[in-house]
């Protein structure tokens, strides 16, 4: 590793039992924090598989906190270095909270997935937290402590493209189309094959989440997706989340032997 340069970073999962007031729960969360970094060197890959298909998403939601300030340096020659926050140019987690501290104060700042939330209920999520917070200076002792709500996803048969649904001169696209197939009350169907049948809703719903994945692993318009998949609905999911992801698919025929598939 002595020539690896960059941020590496652990994974810990950390079980947390919130009540009793957020002074109490704040001494439980550091607790748990210290027994847990006793187990850090644990992948955090088998903890996912050890607590098996049934458990939460543990990476659907994250909270980050900077407590170094962003202030501008002045250098021995007289040249200020001002440093200037990086833009995300996607959401790795459905939905993230960093906690910073500037020399004004501290910030906070939401990074979501457009396809899961809209601004209105991030907006809304905000303002809970922001009284939360308020509360908590307020009496840190207290229980009463005003809720948090989480936001709910949007409806992804409604939710707006991450490739494009419309083309410029107003023509629906593949995925534009397939999408307004499910949105109309008299087409309940689709996608019906001998290994299974799918409905357009469900189709879409399979659709999105592959898109989500694809943009959380970076991929987006531009860029070419290879599809592997045997004839059937999971064929029409796999192309379709493509194509809401913004990228272009690469058919692969999948009785080919795997030596002769391009890379």
């Amino acid at each position: 590793m002595a020539g690896v340069v960059g941020l590496l970073l652990g994974t810990v999962a950390v079980r947390l039992r919130p009540g009793g007031g957020f002074r109490a729960t704040l001494r439980r969360t550091r607790d748990a924090l210290r027994d847990a970094y006793a187990h850090r060197h644990v992948p955090f890959d088998r903890v996912v598989t050890a607590l098996g298909p049934g458990a939460p998403d543990l990476t659907r939601y994250t909270v980050n906190h900077d407590a170094e300030a962003i202030v501008p340096v002045t250098l021995a020659d007289g040249t200020t270095v001002t440093p200037v926050s990086p833009t995300a140019a996607y959401a790795k987690a459905e939905l993230g909270v960093l906690f910073e501290e500037h020399a004004e104060g501290h910030v906070a700042s939401f990074l979501y997935r457009t396809g899961r939330h809209t601004p209105a209920r991030i907006a809304a999520l905000a303002a809970d937290l922001a009284a939360f917070l308020t509360a908590v200076v307020a009496d840190p002792d207290t229980s009463a402590l005003p809720d948090v709500r989480q936001p709910a996803p949007v409806d992804p048969v409604s939710a707006v493209d991450h490739g494009r649904p419309s083309t410029p001169d107003g023509r629906r696209t593949l995925s534009g189309l397939v999408v307004a197939q499910a949105a109309h009350p008299g087409r309940p169907g689709g996608g019906r094959r001998p290994g299974g049948s799918v409905t357009y809703r469900e189709l879409v719903e399979g659709a999105t989440e592959l898109a989500g994945r694809l943009a959380g692993a970076g991929l987006g318009r531009g860029d070419r997706v290879a599809v592997r998949v045997p004839r059937g609905p999971a064929l029409a999911v796999a192309l379709l989340g493509v194509l809401r992801s913004g990228a272009a698919y690469v058919a692969l025929d999948p009785d080919q032997p795997a030596t002769g598939t391009p890379p």
